[in-house]
């Protein structure tokens, strides 16, 4: 890989194409790796520039086997599968049945606490007509 150094200069990186290292060794690394954090900064602070970068990348990735299989794999990853549903689904059918019963039981105690309510009600109306009638009779 070839790559500009200074004016009028290129280096060509005995490392492979991923890293560069002109005459320097370290500081070059350390150079390239200064100014990716930067680009990492401005793209992390620009949206539209963000865009511009994935509307280059997806035809690379696109075209290129590799690339494509592993952003594949990493959103079947997020993906949830037909088994998930239907595991989510058993999950949700038995939470609906749990709070169905508990709705039963909590609708039994207040039909309870009604038929009691009123029967307190009932018992107090006659126990006041029993001493009203008692009273008017002596």
């Amino acid at each position: 890989m070839v790559l500009p150094r200074g004016p009028g200069k290129h280096v060509v990186s005995p490392h492979g194409p991923h890293c560069w290292a002109p005459e320097g060794g370290r500081a070059a690394l350390s150079t390239a790796h200064g100014v990716a954090e930067k680009l990492i900064e401005e793209l992390e602070g620009d949206e539209e520039a963000r865009r511009r970068l994935a509307r280059l990348l997806v035809p690379a990735v696109y075209e290129d086997n590799v690339l494509r299989v592993a952003v594949l794999n990493a959103v079947s990853r997020e993906v949830a599968t037909r088994g998930d549903l239907a595991g989510l689904e058993a999950r949700l059918e038995a939470h609906l049945s749990r709070l169905e019963a508990r709705m039963e039981r909590i609708e039994s105690r207040i039909d309870t606490l009604i038929k009691w309510v009123i029967g307190l009600l009932a018992s107090m109306w006659v126990s006041l007509v029993a001493a009203l009638l008692a009273s008017m009779l002596h």
